[in-house]
């Protein structure tokens, strides 16, 4: 026969008024690239703020660099929704249609384990090889995807998610001209100064288009050559939706090699046109801030005579300009936060967050915390959806109206 003891003990755990033992728990995350440094400051605060222990990687980059540019991360904290457990924040940036549909097919994604060195402040950067710590991976299921787009712009539309729903922020994105030694300081370089719609969707479709189109003057000659972010990204998802040219239509991008360490690198053989593009937003800003000058196209030199024209997240595109690339308006209106807010810079989506289907009441509990967390650690770049004096109607791309 049971004590009294032991049957109340059993009735409190049951309850969930108390563990019987301490556990790990792993919360796993994918999704956009582009709203990671929110996602990660988030994080370390709800998982104790200075006392959050860390460890990243970057992806083809073992070189020193930022947690912010981080393709997969695990942060280890404590969290009131699981109360006596040793929480895991796990995450796999892989771009923000490739997240839902991970999470809505309970795929696998490659995530750190907790093996890794962890500490605090910035944490410890792992690399692959060379380097030490080696970096040690794992597979698991995703439950929270990032997205810079709604559900509706995957390939899993109908799918259904669990927690709250509704936007978490607004996400704005810049259009860049690549750096070139051959053009900067140049009057071409000065004169492009704008991206289109009519542009953007010439540009896209084709690959190139000469400089003029860009300048509005004839005797500009060199080649823009197209770049951007892969077919599953909420970046490139964005840019389509808000240019009209057609989410899923296909698109001809160029690429380059990136030679030396980022961000004093050069370009070298230049491939495509492919509808393919580059892994996140971090690989976009490295091509466009590398010198161009040194591109060669079939082995020929061209870098005189070309430069790339691409698109990130607002965050990244600051970056980038403050390492050589060149910011472009938009419709000839510029990027400012300011702008965003009031409705007339219209290049940005709604920040989504998507919880897996059948999640359990301690993950409902973390999800609704983290939805009110974002809103005090967004960077400079995104928006509280409070601040915003504009609406946009109709999804993704839709017309950007007035509050009412």
């Amino acid at each position: 026969m049971k004590s009294k003891f032991a049957i109340l003990f059993s009735a409190l755990t049951i309850a969930g008024g108390m563990h019987a033992s301490a556990a790990d728990v792993f919360l796993n995350f994918t999704g956009s690239s582009a709203f990671r440094s929110a996602a990660h400051a988030t994080f370390k605060a709800m998982l104790g703020g200075a006392t959050t222990e860390i460890a990243y990687y970057v992806a083809n980059d073992n070189t020193p660099v930022s947690l912010d540019l981080a393709t997969t991360s695990i942060f280890k904290g404590t969290s009131a929704a699981f109360p006596g457990d040793t929480v895991y924040v796990r995450c796999f940036w892989q771009g923000s249609g490739a997240g839902i549909v991970a999470v809505a097919n309970q795929t696998n994604i490659n995530l750190l384990t907790k093996a890794n060195t962890l500490t605090t402040g910035n944490g410890t950067q792992v690399f692959d090889t060379p380097g030490t710590p080696t970096r040690l991976l794992e597979t698991g299921k995703a439950q929270w995807a990032f997205s810079d787009v709604a559900k509706t712009l995957s390939t899993t539309p109908n799918a259904t998610f669990d927690g709250q729903s509704g936007p978490i922020g607004v996400q704005p994105f810049i259009y860049l001209l690549g750096q070139n030694n051959s053009l900067a300081g140049a009057t071409l370089y000065n004169r492009i100064t704008n991206m289109t719609t009519q542009t953007h969707n010439a540009l896209w479709s084709l690959g190139t288009l000469p400089a003029s189109v860009f300048s509005g003057v004839a005797t500009d000659t060199q080649t823009a050559l197209a770049c951007g972010r892969s077919s599953t990204s909420g970046t490139r998802l964005t840019s389509l939706s808000e240019t009209k040219y057609g989410a899923f239509t296909n698109v001809q991008q160029y690429s380059a090699v990136v030679t030396g360490t980022f961000p004093n690198a050069t370009l070298g053989a230049v491939s495509g046109p492919v509808n393919t593009g580059l892994s996140d937003n971090l690989a976009v800003h490295k091509l466009l801030v590398a010198d161009g000058s040194t591109m060669t196209l079939g082995g020929s030199p061209v870098g005189s005579d070309a430069f790339f024209v691409g698109y990130v997240d607002a965050t990244e595109g600051v970056a980038a300009v403050a390492e050589g690339a060149k910011m472009l308006s938009f419709n000839g209106v510029p990027y400012t936060v300011a702008n965003v807010k009031n409705g007339s810079y219209t290049f940005w989506g709604y920040e989504q967050l998507y919880l897996v289907s059948g999640a359990t009441a301690a993950q409902k509990s973390f999800d609704t915390s983290l939805r009110s967390g974002i809103v005090a650690n967004l960077p400079t770049n995104a928006i509280a959806i409070s601040a915003m004096a504009v609406t946009r109607s109709g999804g993704d791309g839709g017309p950007v109206l007035p509050l009412q």
